[in-house]
């Protein structure tokens, strides 16, 4: 078990004895299966969201004190990763259909047309040893026209 995820927070989303039935081995331990099924889905939520978020504080978090966006995101996909066991005409259609919204709106925070509100920022450091969080913003301009008829490939 995750220390972001507790097995209570999947209450919610399934009933206790259906998990278990899905973790269910006969060789393998249900705890370890389970585990391997979180660490994907925050594998997953870290891929997505490190760039712009500082994902190491954001998973340390425990409790009331964790982002309900993200403890949301991290239990459908270990829910979807876990429906992987089964065949595929046993996985219910909702267990899907949340897997892709999910994607869908790693995709736009990754693509910075949407965020998530609450979390840290990732920060950056300079040369100069100054911290600012990051961004993916580039600014600049061109160089400066000169207005003496010239064109600059003529100056040379």
């Amino acid at each position: 078990m995750s220390s972001f995820i507790t097995k209570a927070d999947y209450k919610y989303q399934i009933r206790t004895y259906r998990l278990d039935q899905i973790l269910e081995s006969v060789d393998e331990d249900e705890d370890a299966i389970l585990n391997a099924a979180e660490d994907e889905a925050l594998g997953m939520l870290t891929k997505h969201l490190a760039d712009k978020y500082d994902m190491a504080t954001v998973l340390a978090q425990s409790g009331g004190s964790r982002s309900s966006v993200i403890l949301r995101w991290a239990k459908v996909l270990t829910m979807y990763y876990i429906y992987e066991r089964i065949p595929d005409e046993m996985v219910p259609d909702r267990i899907v259909a949340n897997y892709k919204e999910v994607m869908m709106q790693l995709k736009r925070v990754e693509d910075g047309e949407a965020g998530v509100p609450g979390l840290p920022p990732k920060t950056v450091t300079d040369e100069n040893g100054d911290s600012a969080n990051y961004t993916r913003r580039r600014f600049g301009s061109n160089p400066k026209r000169a207005h003496d008829g010239l064109s600059p490939r003529d100056k040379t």
